[in-house]
């Protein structure tokens, strides 16, 4: 049974050259495709890795934060600048 199948299917390839070659280009093609977005993957990460590596080591972060009372009136709903209640 599983010898008619495979030759069945070897038929099919012989009978339909051009179609089995653009499959097996199209499997290679895929394959190599998601290879490689692999590999740029995972070397931006290690490159990623190194930036903030150093980014401790010779720099100073500085952020705005804002004051507690202001946090606050922003969790009771009360907006500030621009923004307009609707």
């Amino acid at each position: 049974m599983l010898s008619d199948i495979l030759g069945q299917a070897i038929e099919a390839m012989r009978h339909n050259r051009r179609r089995t070659t653009i499959t097996i280009v199209g499997m290679a093609w895929g394959i190599a495709t998601v290879v490689l977005l692999l590999a740029y993957g995972a070397g931006f990460g290690q490159a990623f890795e190194n930036i903030f590596a150093q980014f401790g080591t010779n720099m100073i972060g500085v952020f705005r934060d804002e004051p507690a009372s202001r946090r606050a009136a922003r969790r009771r709903g009360c907006r500030f600048g621009s923004h307009r209640r609707m």
